[in-house]
Order: structure tokens, then sequence, then C-alpha cells
């Protein structure tokens, strides 16, 4: 009775390792391939508005997803290239609705309207406007951390730590 107790245990960990492979499959894949379309958008944001602030912080967010995107290529049980990819993310998508809604300290800011105003004693660039290449960004920066929740979830235990 054991014996046949003992085997059934090993299947359903058979089963379950088999699970966590398949998602992990197409996951990694995927988390890659969406921060390097996002990192392709900043890169190209930075080089339109190259010589600004905006520029260079766009075309730094470009290197930091296209680098991420590399790694999560190569080490997909990385729990730290994970992380960094939740965090990056939640950061610049925080960012990209923070520029389209109240506008940035015109340091950093980018608003093609120009001028500035105040919120909550604030300095402010007047709000960005929505356009396809923001929403692109987020939308694969959102399917990035959707990923990289996956293979953090899809993880064997013995790599969790």
């Amino acid at each position: 009775m054991s014996a046949i107790i003992a085997e059934t245990r090993r299947l359903f960990a058979d089963l379950h390792v088999a699970e966590r492979t398949e998602r992990r499959g197409i996951a990694g894949p995927a988390c890659a391939l969406t921060l390097l379309l996002a990192a392709g958008v900043h890169v190209a944001v930075g080089f339109d508005h190259a010589g600004s602030n905006f520029g260079t912080l766009s075309f730094l967010a470009g290197i930091v997803q296209g680098s991420l995107g590399t790694l999560v290529l190569v080490r997909q049980n990385s729990r730290g290239a994970l992380q960094s990819v939740l965090l990056t993310n939640l950061v610049l998508i925080q960012l990209y609705a923070l520029n389209v809604t109240v506008g940035l300290p015109p340091q950093i800011g980018h608003s093609h309207i120009g001028g500035t105003h105040e919120v909550w004693l604030l300095t402010l660039a007047w709000p960005n406007l929505v356009d396809l290449q923001g929403v692109t960004a987020v939308a694969c920066e959102i399917v990035a951390i959707s990923c990289a929740v996956v293979l953090g979830r899809s993880r064997p235990a013995r790599a969790r730590g």
C-alpha cells in the first residue's frame, strides 16, 4: 500500500513540474520580447528628443529594458532579474501615467503644449498627450510584468529563496 502511495505522489510531483515547465516555456520569451519592444520605443523616443533631459531618460529606460530582456532570455529563473523587471516596468508605467495626467516636473517631463502649471505647490509641465508610442510601451510593460509574475510563480521549489 505504501508503494502505491509513494508512486502516486511521484506522479503528481512530475505533473506539477511539467505544468511549471510548460508555463515557463512561453513566459520567458514573451517577457523578453515585450521588454525589447518597449526598449525600442524608448530608444526611438530618446533619439526624437535628443539633447533634452526627457530624451536622455527615455534612452536610459530603453537601455535598461533591453538589458533586462536579454537577461530574462538567458536566466529565466533569476529572482533578481524578475524583480528588476517588475520594479522597472511599474516605475515606468507610473511615470507615463503621471506625464499624461498631471505632468512631471519641467526638468524631466515632456509636453508638446509647453508651459507649466502648479499642482499642490509643485510646478509641473503641462500633461503630455496620450500617443501610440506611449500606449505601445505601456502595453508591452504590462505584458512583461505579467510574464515575470508567471515566471516567478513557476520557479522550481529548490531555486526559490
